[in-house]
């Protein structure tokens, strides 16, 4: 197995930690990013790994075959006492970009809540599957 699937592969998903977030206006910042991206591929067994967040954005900007394409779905979990009370909100996310200790996406609610500021949180993101263009 390589050190990461190509990206657009069927079953890989990813998942980024953070200390806490901030939303406004159609942008979702992680931050205190943990340094890697943690990867998952269910396909045709479990296996994991880890990427940089450098990485990870040169796969997500990667032409026609790009995590991104130009948005993927993510799932947001927020961790904490009171937080299950929000759920974990579904969102469309794109546009990635380092931003000091964190990274900043553009982000569509597409259901859920998204407080303007929390605590730990996890993003998992699906990429859609196969050949893109941005």
């Amino acid at each position: 197995m390589p050190d990461h699937p190509r990206a657009g592969f069927p079953g890989v998903a990813y998942v980024q930690l953070a200390r806490g977030l901030r939303y406004a206006r159609g942008a979702l910042r992680l931050e205190q990013l943990a340094p890697a991206t943690i990867w998952v591929l269910d396909e045709p067994t479990t296996t994991v790994g880890q990427i940089s967040t450098g990485a990870f954005l040169d796969l997500w900007w990667q032409p026609h075959e790009g995590v991104g394409a130009p948005s993927s779905v993510a799932r947001l979990r927020l961790l904490g006492a009171d937080t299950h009370l929000l759920g974990d909100p579904l969102l469309r996310v794109r546009s990635p970009r380092i931003t000091g200790s964190g990274l900043t996406y553009d982000v569509e609610v597409l259901a859920g809540v998204v407080p303007g500021r929390a605590g730990g949180c996890v993003l998992f993101i699906n990429p859609p599957v196969g050949p893109t263009s941005h």
